[in-house]
């Protein structure tokens, strides 16, 4: 494989495999730029599953790993990941990394203002991951109450952060983040209270106990606890990540120009972007490739190869619209992992039930949230979407995962929107009532037996020894996109992805397309022409 500076990115809704496609890839230094440990990546490398939800996967291969200005740093998180990635290795990590000293850090109350502001939805909730995320964005925009890295490996740590939690006291005691108990003068402050007319005193409320006027020495003592918890907490880690504070940008761009190659990855897809995502339900950061340029300081112009990487299969985790979604979300978001399919439910998904297929797809997929084990919602393949995820990345390739497990299933094409009565084959601005419009194609993968066997045949001779219809299912993806598809996975490990006849086939494929819709387009405009011309010459005679 050559080596060469490639971006990676997810073009729907996340958990599309785009880890183990930056694992096949090689390359000197590997990286992200956006995003925080709400991101779950897993890689199978030599037979042993590794997750990540921070660490970039190039550990893995000993390489050079930075972490940009955009990330949202938990460093709790990321030794958790270093030493389990250890663990799971069997050797210590011998990588050098790279913490851009820009980068924001998530601290404990970020996550206990996700999870507070997320209760306070209720029914309206985004379906955050409550890691903080964004809490930790919203202070970076504040920037009066951001703190970086800068801010964390400072030899005055614990100054900055109790400053930064007395900027903030106000949202923490509303929301009940940091808190206090009524001491001995509870009864002398009773008196502040008293209903003169009732002769009772009324009902104490949040705004009177936080109130500083009359608790100014409780409020003050509480913040030093809760910074002194944090500090406690964070400390020790903060001399581990001292040595490997750098402008990553800096060392980025030296990298490239010395030919050093590089391969970047996003957290989340391109429909969770802040901008471009099917709002609320986004993220916080920009998951486009916009944001390596914009948040990382690299010119988009160094990279040889943009990887729009998409599931066999459409998936979506938590709230928001997914059109082509299989059953109703209200029951299909009950599943949990471990679970089976009973003889009831074989039965019901035999009759057409499609929560019972909607089940059975996502077991048989395997299908649960690596960063929160939630279950995932699974859905036909929504090409609207795909595309404009490729127009927006303005991907030259695109990466197809998880093809082996439609073995056994069958499978159709969205190619279309359907909403008050109009038809669509492009994003609409709000995805609420939208119904799918399919082709009219069934792929039948039912008789397909993806054993060890056909495996190895399809890794050895690759796109020659793909089945026919799946053949046929990657060349319509290609159609619809306007792109060639580069790589296919057919297994979870890095052995098992396949470039072989991929990309010349699906490129030839779209080359001759275009010629036909070319003369077809030709012909048309030609007959347009000559018609108007007649009707030209006949008023003219007129």
């Amino acid at each position: 494989m050559i080596k060469q500076n490639a971006i990676v990115c997810c073009l729907g809704w996340g958990d599309t495999g785009k880890a183990t496609i930056v694992d096949y890839l090689d390359a000197d230094i590997y990286g992200r730029y956006n995003g925080g440990d709400n991101a779950g990546h897993t890689v199978v490398f030599d037979g042993k599953r590794f997750r990540f939800h921070i660490l970039p996967v190039g550990v893995l291969k000993d390489k050079t790993v930075f972490l940009g200005p955009d990330v949202a740093f938990n460093p709790v998180t990321f030794f958790e990941d270093w030493k389990r990635t250890e663990d799971t290795l069997e050797r210590k990590i011998k990588s050098e990394v790279w913490i851009d000293h820009r980068a924001h850090v998530i601290l404990p109350y970020h996550k206990a203002l996700d999870g507070a502001r997320e209760a306070k939805l209720k029914s309206e909730e985004i379906g955050t991951t409550k890691k903080g995320i964004g809490p930790t964005y919203m202070d970076k925009a504040n920037r009066s109450t951001d703190f970086t890295i800068d801010d964390l490996v400072a030899d005055d740590f614990k100054e900055r952060l109790r400053e930064n939690i007395s900027k903030k006291q106000d949202e923490l005691f509303t929301y009940k983040v940091v808190d206090f108990k009524l001491g001995k003068d509870f009864r002398y402050m009773s008196l502040y209270v008293w209903d003169r007319l009732t002769g009772k005193i009324k009902t104490w409320n949040d705004k009177l106990i936080h109130d500083e006027k009359f608790f100014k020495k409780e409020r003050e003592q509480a913040l030093d606890d809760y910074t002194e918890k944090i500090y406690k907490q964070y400390k020790p880690l903060t001399d581990k990540i001292k040595p490997w504070v750098k402008d990553v940008s800096l060392e980025l761009n030296k990298a490239i120009k010395n030919k050093k190659t590089v391969v970047i990855e996003g957290a989340q897809g391109a429909l969770l972007d802040v901008i471009f995502g099917t709002k609320p339900y986004v993220t916080s950061s920009n998951t486009t490739v916009g944001g390596v340029q914009a948040n990382l300081g690299v010119s988009l112009r160094k990279f040889h190869r943009i990887i729009g990487v998409v599931k066999a299969y459409q998936t979506r985790v938590g709230e928001g619209p997914c059109p082509t979604e299989i059953g109703d979300p209200r029951i299909t978001k009950q599943g949990k992992i471990g679970e089976e399919m009973s003889i009831d439910d074989k039965i019901a998904k035999d009759n057409g039930d499609q929560n019972a297929l909607a089940k059975f797809l996502r077991i048989k997929f395997k299908e649960y949230g690596t960063t929160t084990g939630r279950p995932r919602r699974v859905g036909y393949l929504d090409l609207v979407a795909t595309k404009f995820g490729v127009s927006i990345n303005d991907v030259t390739e695109i990466a197809i995962t998880n093809l082996d497990k439609l073995a056994g299933t069958e499978m159709k094409l969205c190619i279309g929107y359907e909403k008050g009565g109009q038809r669509f084959n492009h994003m609409v601005s709000d995805l609420e009532g939208v119904k799918p419009i399919y082709s009219d194609k069934v792929y039948d993968f039912s008789k397909i037996d993806f054993n060890d066997e056909l495996r190895d045949k399809i890794l050895e001779k690759g796109w020659k020894a793909l089945p026919e219809v799946m053949k046929q299912y990657v060349l319509d993806i290609a159609r619809f996109t306007s792109r060639p598809v580069g790589i296919i996975s057919i297994g979870p490990g890095r052995e098992h992805k396949i470039e072989e006849g991929v990309y010349k086939a699906t490129s030839d494929e779209l080359s001759g397309w275009r010629t036909a819709y070319n003369k077809a387009w030709e012909k048309l405009v030609t007959y347009r022409i000559n018609r108007e011309n007649k009707n030209l010459r006949i008023r003219f005679k007129a």
